[in-house]
């Protein structure tokens, strides 16, 4: 598995689209068309919703609008603190 499917799914989950800033991550980066659409996205929905309480789109929301990201099967994260 690519390490696309995971990082969007997280940046979601999290609701922190600023880690795109933080870690300098570019939509060259990504190396397929659909994950270059979500990042698009993400930066897009960040934009017109900024601040709180809510930055990002849920993930089904994200499913409806980008039927291409179906392919990742966004899930939760494997990243979940204890």
């Amino acid at each position: 598995m690519s390490v696309e499917e995971p990082l969007l799914s997280k940046i979601i989950d999290e609701n922190d689209p600023s880690v795109l800033d933080r870690y300098g991550i570019l939509r060259e980066h990504f190396a397929s068309e659909p994950a270059r659409q979500m990042y698009d996205f993400i930066r897009s929905y960040s934009a017109q919703m900024a601040g709180p309480p809510r930055r990002m789109p849920s993930r089904s929301s994200v499913c409806r609008t980008l039927r291409t990201y179906r392919k990742f099967r966004i899930r939760s994260s494997i990243w979940r603190a204890s």
